[in-house]
């Protein structure tokens, strides 16, 4: 019995001693730990207003004030800006007697002002006003706007231009990339393309500008559109 038993152990530990054995005879190896890292890019806009509070505290009918108000994009992002104007005299008085001229570089979109460009990092719009001034009607500013205050109240927003984020988030306007003429912000040319040109113009905005891809893509669409 006692020898039927020592065989038993001996067997076990010898079924112990393969297993461990056989645990570290594997071959193995290690690779080094290798990281992928991901920089996200920067959107930032900042709203220039160029105007002197100073020289309109005695407004005249017929008179006419400088005033500058551009977007400039200090991000690394390319982007698509707009501005948001509200103008109004104290006493809700009628905004007839004011002249301010929009540039044609800018279309009204939504409420907004959109620049028709988009803005590449360390680029600023042209200013929003025309001959950046307001003017005050002669004929139209009468004895009931004398004393009232005139407020001028304006604000910048931006986006990123790629990835169709300027349709997608609500603004109404879509990034189109000419082959000549570069980047241009358009409005109203997603009910204007066909369902091809659309396809093709999404496409081309997947891709880098200046890759020959997405040159051949808006050619294509110059071609189809004239």
């Amino acid at each position: 019995m006692k020898k039927r038993n020592m065989v038993f152990v001996t067997s076990m530990l010898l079924v112990v001693l393969l297993i461990a054995g056989g645990t570290f005879a594997w071959f193995t190896d290690v690779t080094p730990l290798k990281i992928n890292k991901f920089k996200a890019g920067t959107l930032d806009i900042t709203l220039i207003d160029r105007f002197c509070p100073d020289l309109a505290q005695n407004v005249n009918p017929g008179d006419c004030y400088f005033k500058e108000v551009y977007v400039r994009n200090d991000g690394s992002k390319k982007a698509v800006v707009r501005i948001k104007k509200d103008m109004a005299f104290e006493g809700g008085l009628s905004l007839a007697p004011v002249s301010a001229s929009i540039s044609s570089d800018w279309f009204e979109k939504n409420g907004y002002y959109v620049y028709k460009k988009v803005l590449n990092p360390g680029q600023s719009t042209t200013g929003l006003f025309a001959m950046n001034k307001i003017c005050f009607s002669g004929p139209l500013m009468d004895n009931t706007y004398q004393g009232k205050t005139f407020d001028i109240k304006v604000k910048a927003e931006g986006i990123q231009a790629s990835n169709n984020a300027p349709w997608l988030n609500g603004w109404g306007v879509k990034v189109y990339y000419p082959a000549v003429r570069g980047d241009e912000v358009v409005e109203g040319l997603v009910t204007e393309a066909t369902e091809a040109e659309m396809a093709a113009i999404l496409e081309a905005e997947g891709a880098p500008i200046g890759e020959v891809g997405a040159v051949e893509i808006a050619d294509v669409i110059e071609e189809e559109v004239r």
